[in-house]
């Protein structure tokens, strides 16, 4: 034993006396007095998950430590940029119907309306992730509106919606979010039986030629989960 130990406690058996380990020596009793001294024990009603302590002279329920290996996880962020995505057009991916405009702020939108409606990025979080919010940054200062949906396709079956399909409505020529929380039972990725997309449905007035011309802009996407 050594002084690393200090704090150790045992029960004698056949004295019948607990004996902790302090400075190379055992001392009977619990600090200043036995446990038959202790006066009061709390009740254990409503302390669930906690110990009793004491100090040799009072007894209460504690909260255990959480150690660093037992610790609540930890929020995480997962991010897709203006690249991740590809434009559809009559159901066939291209990335030429989609351009990203390198400027202060870069994004990525539609070149030319009459070819290609949909903005597409996969996403892929560890297996068992739990999915908190996903956030969206984006511009909208088009007459028209633009929809988002986030899908989880199974391997063999239709897409499903994980988020309810968001409409914008806004026009303004400002970045903004809109937070999006997951459909109850959806919110657990299981790669096993699905993969993951974003989906951005884009209606502009006018094409792309230029930067300033984009009336609808995707700036990125945010997936905040746990795991």
């Amino acid at each position: 034993m050594s002084p690393d130990e200090d704090g150790l406690i045992v029960f004698d058996v056949t004295e019948k006396e607990f004996y902790y380990w302090k400075e190379n020596n055992w001392v009977e009793g619990l600090g200043t007095a036995h446990l038959d001294q202790v006066t009061e024990i709390p009740l254990q009603e409503g302390n669930a998950g906690k110990f009793l302590t004491t100090d040799g002279s009072q007894v209460s329920w504690k909260t255990l430590p959480v150690s660093t290996s037992g610790a609540a996880p930890a929020q995480q962020s997962y991010s897709i940029d203006p690249s991740d995505f590809y434009g559809v057009g009559d159901e066939r991916p291209d990335k030429n119907n989609s351009v990203i405009f390198e400027d202060n702020d870069t994004f990525i939108t539609l070149s030319r309306r009459s070819e290609a409606s949909k903005l597409i990025a996969p996403f892929h979080l560890p297996d068992g992730a739990t999915i908190q919010q996903i956030v969206l940054y984006y511009m909208d200062r088009d007459i028209q509106n633009f929809s988002f949906s986030v899908m989880r396709r199974p391997y063999a079956g239709t897409n499903e919606n994980i988020v309810p399909v968001w409409t914008s409505s806004a026009n303004t020529p400002n970045i903004q979010t809109s937070t999006h929380t997951i459909i109850p039972g959806k919110d657990i990725i299981d790669n096993s039986l699905y993969s993951y997309r974003i989906v951005v449905d884009l209606h502009p007035s006018v094409d792309a030629n230029n930067p300033n011309d984009a009336t609808h802009r995707v700036y990125g996407i945010q997936i905040k989960f746990v795991k």
